[in-house]
């Protein structure tokens, strides 16, 4: 019911409940000797009998390599058409892989995940991600500050004939009224 008091859990005593204080004492306390000579090294130890061997069959292998080719492949059709096409101020349609371009790079970045292992670190394939997709961005970027600047050049450019036109239609009146005042 809402409102109504909830029981308060028993207090675990194999969780810590006291201060720094003696979080440190008990920390500080002589351990368990294990009777491994480090000298030896981790080699000493045997291997629990239901770990993992470490290595996955070759169908999960193939599935995980596949699936990541299928994903780098698709990054790439995206991503360099985009590019090609800002270079050549053209649709990225044109520079897109026909469907059977496409299968080939799959197989073949496949074939080249399932010979590594798929072993391309997480931080390498965000790495390659990032640099793909925002790299890509460059020449437009570039684009767009050049005509930005050709932008701000025509608007001064504007801004200062604006200014001489006054002053211009200024000197006129100016004159004019001369020219009466010396008629008169």
């Amino acid at each position: 019911m809402i409102g109504a008091p909830t029981p308060t859990a028993p207090i675990n005593p194999n969780y810590p409940t006291g201060d720094i204080t003696s979080f440190i004492e008990e920390f500080n306390q002589p351990k368990q000797d294990m009777n491994l000579d480090i000298a030896e090294g981790l080699d000493s130890l045997e291997p629990f009998d239901d770990a993992p061997s470490g290595k996955l069959d070759t169908t999960t292998t193939r599935a995980a390599a596949s699936a990541g080719g299928r994903m780098i492949a698709a990054v790439i059709d995206t991503t360099l058409p985009m590019t090609l096409g800002m270079i050549a101020k053209e649709s990225p349609e044109e520079f897109k892989a026909t469907d059977s371009q496409r299968e080939e790079l799959e197989a073949a970045l496949t074939e080249y995940m399932a010979l590594r292992g798929d072993d391309i670190p997480p931080g390498v394939m965000v790495m390659i991600l990032v640099l793909t997709i925002y790299g890509s961005q460059v020449p437009h970027a570039l684009a767009l500050r050049k005509q930005n600047l050709r932008q701000e050049q025509l608007d001064q450019r504007e801004e200062e004939l604006a200014r001489r036109e006054k002053e211009l239609k200024q000197k006129i009146k100016e004159l004019k009224k001369e020219e009466e005042e010396d008629e008169a």
